[in-house]
């Protein structure tokens, strides 16, 4: 009589669980769907279906769709699993074991001007959370300005591990914290400007290391379009990186202003153009120094090795617009590159930056360069030194024709040595070349048939052959004009010493 007592009550309170049960799921699904009746009505949120199972404590929504204002999100799937009802309850915390997003599309237009003067308020109320695992996988993603597509992106895909929001990091630039984390995207484009646009196949970045592949970088109109659009000189690039490697970086923020740091950052397999047309407006703004350009920098930066291997650089420059552009080429160049940074500026130890460059000029004559300054030096003083052998005429009449409508003839020069130092205002250093029977042609005006009385008279104030086959000058008071670039100030110093030494 006991024993079928025992069963009896063990079956009503199994019968009564079980109702209890169900009848805890039904209500939980009805609190949460009625919590979300809002945004459906409004046309903010939609859903085929959501699932609920309190025993595995998970939620799992099928095709969701949310739109409002400038964002519109859809998945396939959106799961919540195993949210802690201990912590809820008894804690105040939110632990989710895992969030779970399947073939998210994410579109976003951008508005400028929208809230602009709206100030944004970080909440230090609610519940702190983490999540322990969140995985996103084969996403698509889309910026739009009005009818322009800014940035697109194929596929995408996240993991990440403990993620943590509470009072404290809500106050940060950054409102979260985490472990781990790694993300990937495929075919990301984006459009920078009305001259160029950047391609990427692949990026993936972790907590520690960026890895980018096929990096490009490609003008959206021909040269002779781009000169109708721009309002003064502006170079025209194109850019292709076979890879690129950051190792150990960090990110974080000094008050407002983001740090990155990082011990070695690799380019490999540079391609690079650029194009100017020197017939349009000059540009007159002033320009910085790359000193005075890391130094100002809103970013700050601790890179302690930039290494650049197997680049190709091409110069192009439109002088006149009835001759073909002048060209200088750099092939296989490789450089290292020690100490970018601009943080702490004031420490007495701080170092100097270091450039090394070695490459073939015109893919003809070896090169080599080093250079030297340092950030934090107002002055912007700086050094650059090199040597180069055996450039033939040709490789001299790439730019001096189109440039100077002469070529050189002869046996070219055999080597040249420059040593130049300087700061933001003039600059000074020797130049020495050795050479023998070193000739120019004067061109008429259709820049290809000889000018025989020209030639005669700018042959005769040319130094043809130097005694000892050398010739060593030394330039003072290089001024520089500020509205051009470190390189036309480099190329005055060559310029003022190239005329000394063959005139």
């Amino acid at each position: 009589m006991n024993y079928k007592k025992t069963l009896k009550i063990a079956g009503i309170c199994i019968l009564v669980f079980i109702i209890g049960y169900v009848g805890l799921h039904f209500y939980a699904k009805y609190k949460i769907s009625s919590a979300l009746d809002d945004k459906v009505k409004k046309g903010e949120l939609s859903y085929t279906d959501f699932n609920l199972n309190l025993w595995s404590r998970t939620v799992k929504f099928d095709s969701i769709h949310y739109q409002k204002k400038t964002m519109e999100v859809s998945a396939t799937s959106f799961s919540l699993i195993d949210l802690s009802y201990s912590k809820f309850l008894f804690d105040k915390e939110i632990v989710i074991d895992e969030i779970n997003i399947q073939h998210p599309v994410i579109h976003y237009i951008n508005k400028k001007n929208e809230d602009s003067a709206k100030k944004s308020t970080k909440s230090k109320s609610g519940k702190p959370i983490l999540i322990k695992n969140v995985s996103v996988n084969d996403g698509r993603f889309t910026m739009r300005n009005d009818s322009i597509e800014l940035l697109s992106a194929e596929k995408f895909n996240l993991n990440a591990e403990n993620i943590a929001v509470d009072s404290i990091s809500k106050q940060q630039k950054i409102p979260f914290t985490y472990k781990k984390f790694q993300f990937s995207v495929a075919n990301l484009a984006y459009d920078l400007n009305k001259l160029q646009k950047l391609q990427l196949q692949k990026l993936s970045i972790s907590e520690k290391n960026v890895n980018a592949f096929d990096l490009v970088l490609l003008p959206k109109l021909s040269r002779k379009e781009y000169v109708e659009v721009i309002p003064y000189e502006k170079d025209l690039m194109k850019l292709k990186v076979d890879s690129l490697a950051i190792s150990n970086y960090n990110f974080t923020f000094q008050d407002e202003t983001p740090v990155f740091k990082s011990p070695l950052m690799k380019l490999s397999g540079l391609d690079f153009n650029i194009y100017r047309d020197k017939t349009v407006k000059n540009d007159t703004r002033k320009k910085a120094l790359y000193s005075k350009m890391l130094r100002e920098l809103s970013l700050k930066l601790a890179i302690d090795s930039l290494q650049l291997s197997g680049a190709n650089i091409t110069y192009e420059e439109l002088i006149k617009k009835d001759r073909d552009p002048g060209k200088v080429v750099f092939e296989n160049l490789n450089a290292k590159i020690a100490n970018v940074t601009n943080l702490d500026l004031d420490r007495e130890n701080f170092p100097e930056t270091n450039i090394d460059i070695s490459t073939s000029f015109m893919g003809k004559s070896p090169l080599d360069v080093q250079w030297n300054f340092r950030v934090n030096d107002t002055t912007d003083y700086f050094t650059i030194k090199g040597s180069s052998f055996s450039i033939p005429p040709p490789s001299i009449n790439s730019f001096f024709k189109p440039a100077f409508n002469m070529r050189a003839t002869g046996s070219g020069i055999e080597e040249v040595y420059f040593n130049f130092s300087g700061n933001s205002n003039q600059a000074r250093g020797q130049l020495k070349l050795v050479y023998d029977k070193f000739k120019v042609e004067v061109l008429q005006k259709d820049g290809k048939k000889k000018n025989t009385i020209l030639s005669i008279a700018a042959n005769l104030l040319v130094n043809k052959k130097p005694k000892n086959g050398s010739i060593a000058e030394h330039v003072e008071g290089v001024k520089r004009d500020k509205t051009k670039s470190f390189w036309n100030y480099f190329w005055s110093c060559l310029q003022a010493g190239l005329k000394k030494s063959l005139i």
